[in-house]
């Protein structure tokens, strides 16, 4: 599975920071608690049964996936919030 990122954030966080902040107990290496632990969990246990290839892509670009990628996530987060408050989401423009 190849994943395309296009936060440098999450690029770095899943393919190199994920692994260190584990070796030493989920701290930073000034021996600070990682920030968000919690938050990195998820994605993270979700990878662990496959084998992904993190690709990063450049943010604002014209990639045609990642624009594709932009418009199913913004469809769901309509829906998600059309369910949530039971009228329809306002969108970029309402």
């Amino acid at each position: 599975m190849t994943v395309h990122l296009d936060s440098e954030l999450m690029f770095l966080g899943m393919t190199e920071r994920a692994a260190q902040w584990d070796a030493r107990g989920w701290r930073t290496r000034q021996g600070k608690p990682v920030a968000s632990t919690d938050l990195w969990m998820h994605p993270l246990d979700a990878a662990k049964p496959h084998v992904i290839e993190w690709r990063k892509v450049k943010g604002h670009s014209d990639d045609a996936m990642k624009a594709k990628a932009d418009e199913v996530a913004n469809r769901a987060r309509e829906k998600a919030a059309s369910a949530f408050y039971g009228a329809p989401a306002l969108t970029k423009g309402s």
